[in-house]
């Protein structure tokens, strides 16, 4: 009986150790992959000078506080000024090896459209040298950004490419 009880509380635990040593490939070993993941403002439709009329209210807002011992602040007129917090879509454009892998516009979230856009893309590549072009545009009239280079992709590797805001660029790693 004792026996028996130990076989079948042992047949689990010998599944389970088989089981969690299979290696699992997500894609063939002849593949690569390159990821695009990040989150980019666009421009805003309009430029505003919220610094400058922040500036201007706080002025008023001490001569009126000198004058009348007691005025209160309405941040809220920010939103009376006019100024848009609309923002342009991003557009991005990737080719590798000269074909046209992806073409699309991503649009900024919110309820205005006043947040980022989100950007999450995969693409399997065969493994070995590949010649990438990345454009972002993220206005009408700014400059996009250019990301191009020779890229060696692993086998069953991943390739990230991601937006640097310190520096202000496309970064693949």
């Amino acid at each position: 009986m004792r026996i028996a009880a130990f076989i079948v509380s042992a047949i689990p635990f010998v599944l389970i150790y088989m089981l969690s040593a299979a290696e699992f490939h997500f894609y063939a070993p002849s593949d690569s992959m390159l990821k695009i993941a990040f989150k980019h403002s666009g421009k805003r439709l309009e430029e505003c000078d919220e610094a400058g009329f922040l500036l201007r209210e706080a002025e008023r807002y001490r001569r009126e506080n000198r004058q009348t011992q007691g005025v209160r602040m309405d941040i809220g007129i920010l939103e009376k000024t006019g100024c848009s917090r609309e923002r342009y879509p991003v557009e991005l454009r990737l080719v590798v090896d000269g074909k046209i892998l992806l073409e699309k516009t991503y649009q900024p979230v919110g309820l205005k459209k006043d947040g980022a856009s989100y950007i999450y893309e995969r693409f399997l590549l065969k493994k070995g040298v590949h010649n990438v072009k990345i454009t972002l545009k993220d206005g009408k009239n700014s400059p996009p950004y250019l990301l191009k280079k020779m890229v060696n992709f692993p086998p069953q590797g991943i390739v990230l490419v991601r937006f640097d805001k310190r520096k202000d660029s496309l970064i693949m790693e």
